[in-house]
């Protein structure tokens, strides 16, 4: 089973400044002359999509930054971010972008993670739709169909090594998920039990972990209770409030997320 298997993934999400936001606290400084060991290249990848062609951009650009990684789910293939809960055909322009740019993560050795909101349909949020979210009045009828299709769709195109399933993208706030976090917690449960033979990742929330946290600690308080686990810990690192420094490993101290592991989650053998 691959649930064995775990990585740590940061995504930095990027912000424009103009001249008058840029401050003195806000300049960002790189002292050269501090040594800290070698490089791991962990913020070689892509967040979002790529092209569809998988020669459309020359080989030099993808391995002279040791590219590795992406992130995605057909995002804004079609309008409004339609898919599985608007129609089967708008499911499947996004799972063909998934393929497509899965395609070229394995070109070059790295590792793709599929956004399975993206998939459903919330693609930059379900307002746009105004569909129903997986579990809503305890019903997870089509959720089980949507995860059934999916599965199908990635196993029929050989798609399964080296891909990870992240449940739901940002699932503390209401732009991607205007549910309650239990339901969130049900229905990241029931996945975890219908897909016994698939890599899930996340939780992918926009806030770093911690043991003060309330959001993170109820999700590791639920996985500790419900016997399930995370076999990919994601973590979304948050500009400007964010702390690249402080939410990487050191020798000398474990990363937030380590930390909030040992404290409630179970420990992978």
């Amino acid at each position: 089973m691959l649930r064995a298997s775990i990585c740590f993934v940061t995504a930095v999400a990027a912000m424009t400044l103009t001249h008058r936001d840029v401050n003195s606290d806000a300049v960002t400084v790189v002292n050269l002359a501090v040594d800290r060991g070698e490089y791991q290249h962990s913020a070689s990848g892509v967040l979002y999509d790529l092209p569809l062609e998988l020669n459309q951009i020359p080989d030099k650009w993808f391995l002279d930054m040791d590219y590795g990684y992406s992130h995605g789910g057909g995002s804004s293939l079609t309008y409004g971010g339609h898919a599985w809960i608007t129609s089967f055909e708008d499911y499947k322009v996004h799972m063909n972008g998934v393929i497509a740019n899965y395609r070229i993560v394995c070109k070059y050795g790295g590792t793709y993670t599929a956004m399975m909101s993206d998939l459903w349909g919330a693609d930059g949020g379900q307002h746009q739709t105004d569909g129903p979210y997986p579990g809503d009045g305890g019903d997870r009828t089509q959720w089980d169909q949507f995860l059934a299709q999916v599965v199908q769709d990635l196993r029929d195109n050989d798609a399964l090594e080296g891909m990870s399933l992240d449940i739901w993208n940002e699932p503390n706030g209401e732009v991607y998920w205007d549910r309650p976090q239990a339901q969130y917690h049900e229905v990241w449960a029931h996945a975890y039990k219908e897909l016994p033979d698939t890599k899930l990742g996340g939780p992918a929330v926009n806030m770093d972990p911690s043991v003060t946290n309330e959001w993170w600690t109820n999700f590791a308080s639920f996985i500790q209770v419900n016997g399930t686990t995370i076999c990919q810990k994601a973590q979304m690192l948050n500009l400007p409030n964010g702390n690249v420094e402080t939410s990487q490993p050191s020798p000398v101290s474990p990363s937030p997320m380590d930390r909030l592991s040992s404290d409630y989650l179970p420990p992978q053998g």
